[in-house]
C-alpha cells in the first residue's frame, strides 16, 4: 500500500491507520449485523413470545413446537373425548383420532402417549407409563411432561410452562367444538416429549435443530450488536484522524483501475447476497462462523474501501479507467508533435499485439482442456491423436503468453520513456523567464531523471539571473530617482543665481561666463526632469489623465510649436496624415512629449538637406503615426539599445543630447496605452506609435487636444 499510510512520528499520525481500520471493521461488523438480523426474524419473533427462555434453546419454547402440540391437544380432545351428538361424533371422532395417530407415528416415539377414556380401551404408544401408588401416571426416563389431564380429580398440569390450569380453561377452548362436557371430566390422558437431543422422528430433529439455531442466531446477533456498538464508539473517538487515513488511503486508490474497482465492487454485492442466502436458507447453526460469517464481513470491508475512495478521489475516480485512457491517448495523439505520434502508433500497435498475444494463448490453453471428448478423441479432427494435440495446444498458449508478458514488458518502459521525453520537450517550449513553474518530476527510474534534474537546475538559474536583473533595474530606478530629487535644490539655487548674474553690468567675459553658465543649467534642469519623469514611468507611479484626442490635430500642432527650429535647420518635413479625425485614447500632454522628442532626434541627428517624413495611417483598427529620417552617421546599433536610457547614436557625445528623448519616448507612450517600434533600413530611421482607434462623436469645431 501507499507509503502515506505508514505511521508518522507525531501522535496524530500514530492513530492513522487504526482509525482507518476501525471503520473498515464497523462497516463489516454493520453488515453482519443486518445479514444476522435478517436470519434471525423468526427467532427474534420467538422472543418476543417467550422472552429470554428462547435463549436455551429449548424445544418447548419454540413456537413451531407450541402450534404443533396444540394442533395434537386438539386432535386428541376431539379424537377420544367426543362430541355431544353421538352419531354425529363417530365419524368426526374417527378422523381427529386418525390424524393425532399420524402426528404420534411421525414422532417415532419422541412424543409419547396414555388415554384412559370412557368406553375405550386404554390407549398409549410405549409401555414403560406406569401408574404410582397414589394413582399418578408417571413417565420413563429420558422424557418430559408436557399436558397431564386427571380428568376424576379435575386437575390440569401444563408443565411446559410449569404451572396448573383449571379444566374450565382448556374446556373453554373447545366449546365451539362442542365436546362432551361428562365425558371430558372422566377423562384422564397424558402427553410426554423426549427432553434430549437424541430425537428419533424427523420432525421433531427439525424442530430441535429450529430451536438450537434461534438459540445460536440471537446469541450472535447480541454479540454482532455489542462489538458494533463498541466499534461505532471508538470510531467516533477517533473521527479527528479519519480524514487524514482516507486521504493517505486515496493516494494509493487513486492508482487502481476502475475496472478493478467495480469488480471488487460486483464482490461486495455478491458477498451481501450470498451472505444473505445462506443465513436466511439456514436451518443448522454449526457452520455459521467458519463458512458463512466472512461474506458479510468481506462486503463491509470492501463497500468502506470503495466509499472512502469515493469520498476522497471523487471524479478522479473514473480517471484510471480503460475508456478515459482511450480518450486521453487519442487526445494525446492528436495535440502532439510528428516525432510523439510516430512514437505512439508504435505504443499502440505493441499494445495490441500483445493483447491479440494474451488472447489468443488462453484460448489455446482452455481449448486444450476443454477439446476432448469423454472417449479421449478431439472432436474436430478425429484422425488426430488427442494426447499429442493436446500438450501441442498447451505449449503453443503457455509460449504465446510468455511472448505477451514480453510484449507489456517493451510497450510500459517506452510508453513511460514517450511521456517523460513529451514533458520535457513542453518544458523546453514553455521556458520563459519571469514565469516559474514547478520542478520537473520524473520517476526515479526514469531514464530521463537526470535531465529532468538539469531543466530544473537551468530555470532555477535563469529565475535567479532574471531577479538579479530586476533587482538591478529597480535599484537603478531608486537611485536616479534619489539623485535626481537631491539635484533639484542645489540645481535651483544655481538656476537662480545665474539669473542674477546676467542681469547685473559685467564685463564682456564675465558676461559670456554667466550666459554660458545659465544655459548650461538650464539643459541640466531640463535631463534632471527628464531623468525624474523617466524613473516614474519605469516604476509605474507616472500619472496618466487619459483622454480622447485627435492624433493627427496633436502632429499638427506639435509640428506647429517647433515650426521655428524646423525653419532654422535645413530639413524638410514632408507630412502625409488622414484628413479625417483619427480619435484615440491618450494623455494629451504625454503624448505631445512624446512627438516632439521624436522630432528633436531628427533634427538633431538627419542627414543636412533631408527630408523627414511625418505619416499618420489607419489600419486594423489601429492608428500608426511614422517618423522617417535619413541618418547622418552610419546606423550601427541595435534598435532595443538606442532606446536604452542615456544611450546615443553619437558614440562620441558632443553633440546636446542626453540619450533620454527616445527612452522617454517608450515610456510614454507605452504609460498611455500604445506601442513604440524602432526600425532600422540601411541609413533610414524609423519611429513608429500605435494606438487603438476609439469611436467618438465629435463637435462641429472638433476636439482640441
Amino acid at each position: 500500500m501507499d507509503t502515506n499510510l505508514k505511521k508518522n512520528k507525531n501522535s496524530s499520525g500514530g492513530w492513522k491507520i487504526p482509525s482507518f481500520l476501525l471503520r473498515m471493521l464497523f462497516l463489516a461488523a454493520v453488515m453482519i449485523t443486518f445479514i444476522t438480523g435478517i436470519a434471525a426474524k423468526s427467532a427474534l419473533l420467538a422472543a418476543s413470545e417467550f422472552g429470554s427462555k428462547t435463549l436455551s434453546g429449548d424445544i418447548f419454547y419454540l413456537p413451531e413446537f407450541r402450534a404443533h402440540m396444540d394442533e395434537l391437544i386438539e386432535n386428541l380432545l376431539l379424537g377420544y373425548v367426543g362430541l355431544e351428538e353421538e352419531d354425529d361424533s363417530k365419524p368426526g371422532a374417527l378422523r381427529f383420532r386418525s390424524r393425532f395417530l399420524q402426528q404420534i407415528t411421525m414422532s417415532n416415539h419422541d412424543i409419547i402417549y396414555h388415554i384412559d377414556a370412557p368406553e375405550l380401551e386404554i390407549q398409549t404408544n410405549h409401555g414403560h407409563i406406569t401408574e404410582s401408588e397414589s394413582g399418578e401416571l408417571q413417565l420413563p426416563d429420558g422424557y418430559r411432561i408436557y399436558l397431564y389431564w386427571d380428568g376424576p380429580n379435575e386437575r390440569l398440569s401444563y408443565l411446559a410452562d410449569n404451572m396448573e390450569l383449571s379444566s374450565e380453561a382448556v374446556y373453554s377452548n373447545f366449546t365451539d367444538q362442542g365436546i362432551n362436557e361428562e365425558r371430558f371430566s372422566q377423562t384422564r390422558f397424558i402427553l410426554g416429549v423426549r427432553q434430549n437431543s437424541r430425537y428419533l422422528g424427523p420432525y421433531m430433529y427439525a424442530l430441535y435443530t429450529r430451536a438450537e439455531f434461534y438459540h445460536f442466531v440471537l446469541i450472535y446477533l447480541i454479540s454482532a450488536l455489542a462489538v458494533t456498538l463498541t466499534l461505532g464508539l471508538l470510531c467516533l473517538l477517533t473521527r479527528k484522524h479519519a480524514k487524514t487515513a482516507r486521504v493517505s488511503y486515496s493516494h494509493f486508490s487513486k492508482k487502481i483501475w476502475l475496472e478493478l474497482k467495480l469488480l471488487v465492487f460486483g464482490l461486495a454485492i455478491w458477498s451481501l447476497y450470498a451472505g444473505y442466502s445462506c443465513w436466511a436458507n439456514l436451518e443448522t447453526p454449526d457452520y455459521i462462523w467458519s463458512d458463512f460469517i466472512w461474506l458479510p464481513a468481506l462486503s463491509g470491508l470492501l463497500f468502506y474501501l470503495l466509499y472512502a475512495d469515493i469520498r476522497q478521489n471523487k471524479g478522479d475516480v473514473f480517471r484510471n479507467s480503460i475508456p478515459v485512457k482511450i480518450f486521453l491517448f487519442i487526445k494525446e495523439y492528436q495535440q502532439s508533435e510528428p516525432w510523439h505520434r510516430k512514437i505512439m502508433r508504435h505504443c499502440f500497435i505493441i499494445l495490441l499485439s500483445a493483447i491479440l498475444t494474451a488472447g489468443m494463448g488462453i484460448y489455446m490453453l482452455t481449448y486444450s482442456f476443454t477439446a476432448f471428448g469423454k472417449t479421449g478423441t478431439y472432436y474436430r479432427y478425429s484422425h488426430i491423436e488427442p494426447l499429442p494435440n493436446r500438450l501441442l495446444l498447451g505449449l503453443l498458449g503457455c509460449l504465446l503468453l510468455i511472448i505477451a508478458v514480453y510484449l507489456f514488458r517493451v510497450y510500459v518502459p517506452i510508453r513511460r520513456f514517450t511521456k517523460d521525453t513529451r514533458a520535457i520537450s513542453e518544458r523546453l517550449a514553455n521556458l520563459q523567464p519571469g514565469f516559474p513553474a514547478e520542478p520537473l518530476k520524473l520517476s526515479e527510474r526514469s531514464p530521463l531523471q537526470e535531465t529532468a534534474e538539469n531543466i530544473n537546475r537551468l530555470e532555477y538559474n535563469i529565475e535567479n539571473a532574471v531577479e538579479q536583473k530586476n533587482r538591478s533595474n529597480r535599484m537603478r530606478v531608486e537611485l536616479i530617482t534619489n539623485v535626481s530629487h537631491d539635484l533639484k535644490t542645489p540645481l535651483t539655487s544655481i538656476i537662480n543665481y545665474a539669473d542674477l548674474l546676467c542681469e547685473e553690468e559685467l564685463s564682456a567675459p564675465a558676461a559670456e561666463y554667466a550666459v554660458s553658465l545659465r544655459d548650461k543649467a538650464y539643459r541640466l534642469r531640463n535631463m534632471v526632469q527628464d531623468v525624474f519623469e523617466l524613473s516614474k514611468a519605469a516604476s509605474g507611479n507616472l500619472r496618466i489623465d487619459k483622454q480622447p484626442l485627435d492624433l493627427a490635430k496633436l502632429i499638427r500642432q506639435t509640428l506647429a510649436d517647433m515650426d521655428e527650429r524646423i525653419s532654422d535647420s535645413s530639413l524638410t518635413f514632408k507630412t502625409v496624415m488622414e484628413t479625417d479625425p483619427v480619435m484615440i485614447l491618450a494623455d494629451g500632454e504625454k503624448l505631445y512629449r512624446v512627438f516632439q522628442n521624436l522630432f528633436l532626434n531628427a533634427l538633431q541627428y538627419s542627414l543636412e538637406n533631408s527630408r523627414v517624413h511625418v505619416l499618420l495611417t489607419v489600419k486594423d483598427g489601429f492608428a500608426q503615426a511614422k517618423i522617417k529620417n535619413t541618418s547622418r552617421e552610419e546606423l550601427s546599433f541595435d534598435p532595443d539599445e538606442i532606446v536604452e536610457r542615456f544611450v546615443r547614436a553619437d558614440t562620441s557625445r558632443t553633440g546636446e543630447g542626453s540619450g533620454l528623448g527616445l527612452s522617454i519616448a517608450q515610456s510614454f507612450t507605452e504609460a498611455c496605452g500604445g506601442t513604440f517600434s524602432i526600425d532600422l533600413d540601411a541609413d533610414m530611421f524609423s519611429a513608429c506609435v500605435s494606438f487603438p482607434l476609439i469611436e467618438v462623436t465629435l463637435p462641429e469645431d472638433g476636439a482640441s487636444s
